[in-house]
């Protein structure tokens, strides 16, 4: 299961990351694909996703600085609300956690 925190400022929020966690920005614009990235279940993955519009600069530079790096989900984007529910599915996926 996910955990799910309450929003907090973005500096506030690193603190309490696992060391080992996979990093993932979802940005439109990422180098490589989330189901690319994401290829053993032995590291957590902690997803970083923005307000509409996206991170800005700043924050985006501040996210690459502690470890995360931009993935995309595919060629549409989503609204911040979806965006973090389509990740932990096509995470779960990719798991094994559906039946089908």
């Amino acid at each position: 299961m996910p955990d799910i925190g309450a929003p907090l400022p973005l500096g506030d929020s690193l603190g309490g990351l696992a060391a080992d966690a996979l990093r993932c920005l979802l940005a439109a614009d990422g180098d490589a694909s989330l189901s690319k990235a994401v290829t053993d279940n032995r590291h957590p993955v902690v997803l970083l996703i923005g307000p509409e519009g996206g991170l800005a600069a700043q924050e985006r530079s501040f996210a690459g600085a502690n470890g995360f790096a931009p993935y995309r989900m595919g060629p549409r984007v989503m609204r911040t609300e979806t965006a973090g529910l389509a990740a932990l599915a096509l995470l779960q996926a990719m798991a094994g956690d559906f039946a089908a």
